[in-house]
């Protein structure tokens, strides 16, 4: 309802000026009067931004789960569960983040950008626990989901020649990861059979297993 998208505008408004408490009133209003509308979950997501610019994680946690709880399998569910990993993740909870990031990959397949943040979140909290190995297999797992958004399939593809990187203690598998997202199987000459032929160091050749991203990676 307009209503609704106006007074979200007023609490995003007030959000930006840090009048925090403003904002609040006004994100409770659309989910108090308009709890059908598309903006009540939208909000109560600002809620949890909101809670945690006043550094207060508890009510954070309780608004993201309210999400799941009142809109369960939704779109907005899903995102909530990835920030409830993320904060967990943040704040050092590591089996908490792997128990919300898992629960994205297993209760809501139908949103794949979500799925692919809970693998790279997953993979992020690996990495930084210094499990290379583990870090690597969930970034592998994210991109085999199919999806077509540009920029987080980038950030991934960099993510996974940094870890192989950091695996392999040289850039050789690195370089092959990146030059074949650039180049695919043929090669820079453009022409499979030749010299310059590329193989994924990800998946391998396995003519099932292929999977080129085709980005335009610096």
């Amino acid at each position: 309802p307009y209503a609704a998208d106006a007074q979200m505008k007023i609490g995003e408004s007030y959000q930006r000026a840090r009048n925090l408490k403003e904002a609040l009133r006004a994100y409770y209003r659309v989910v108090k009067n308009y709890p059908d509308a598309d903006e009540a979950p939208r909000a109560l997501m600002n809620v949890a931004e909101c809670y945690l610019l006043f550094k207060d994680p508890p009510h954070a946690v309780k608004t993201y789960q309210q999400i799941g709880d009142s809109y369960p399998g939704s779109e907005h569910a899903a995102r909530a569960q990835v920030a409830l990993g993320t904060h967990y993740t943040d704040f050092g909870e590591v089996e908490k983040a792997r128990a919300a990031f898992s629960r994205v990959i297993s209760d809501f397949s139908l949103y794949p950008r979500q799925v692919i943040e809970a693998y790279i979140g997953l993979g992020d909290m690996d990495q930084s626990l210094g499990d290379m190995q583990r870090a690597l297999n969930s970034y592998k797992e994210a991109y085999l989901v199919p999806y077509s958004g540009k920029k987080i399939l980038e950030d991934l593809v960099r993510k996974i020649s940094l870890t192989f990187q950091m695996l392999d203690g040289n850039d050789v598998r690195a370089k092959q990861f990146m030059a074949y997202q650039l180049y695919g199987p043929a090669g820079k000459d453009g022409f499979q059979g030749t010299i310059d032929d590329l193989q994924d160091p990800l998946l391998g050749d396995n003519p099932d297993s292929i999977k080129l991203l085709r980005l335009t990676i610096a």
